[in-house]
C-alpha cells in the first residue's frame, strides 16, 4: 500500500491496474513508495500526468500531484546531480521531485539555486 499525500491510500497492484487500464505498458512499481516506471507509445510527461491524475481522482478518489519524467529527463536529472555516486551505489541515490519549489524554500528543505 502506497500513502500517496496524507490519508490517500492505493495498493501497488490497484496502481499497476490503474496505469494500464488508461493504456500504459511494462508498469512497474517500487515497493510501497506510489512510484511507477512504465512504457508509452506516444504524448509527453505533462500529458501522462493528467492522464494519471485524473484516472487517480475518478477511480479511486484520490486527489494527489502528479510527476512525470521520461527516461531522458531522468537520466539527463542523474547525470547533473552535484553529487558523484559510484555505479555500484546507484541504487541508493535519492532524487525527489516537488511541484511547489517555493513551498520547500519557505520551509528551508532546500537550498537556493537548487536544480529543480
Amino acid at each position: 500500500m502506497a500513502f500517496v499525500g496524507t490519508g490517500n491510500r492505493i495498493t501497488m497492484a490497484e496502481l499497476r491496474a490503474l496505469m494500464e487500464a488508461i493504456g500504459f505498458s511494462s508498469v512497474r512499481t517500487l515497493l510501497a513508495s506510489g512510484n511507477v516506471v512504465f512504457a508509452s507509445s506516444g504524448g509527453n510527461p505533462a500529458k501522462h500526468a493528467r492522464a494519471i491524475h485524473t484516472a487517480l481522482s475518478e477511480e479511486s478518489g484520490l486527489n494527489v500531484p502528479v510527476i512525470v519524467k521520461s527516461a531522458a529527463e531522468f537520466a539527463a536529472i542523474v547525470k547533473e546531480h552535484p553529487i558523484r555516486v559510484p555505479e555500484e551505489n546507484a541504487s541508493k541515490l535519492l532524487i525527489a521531485f516537488v511541484q511547489k519549489v517555493h513551498a520547500l524554500l519557505e520551509e528551508g528543505a532546500a537550498r537556493p539555486g537548487a536544480s529543480t
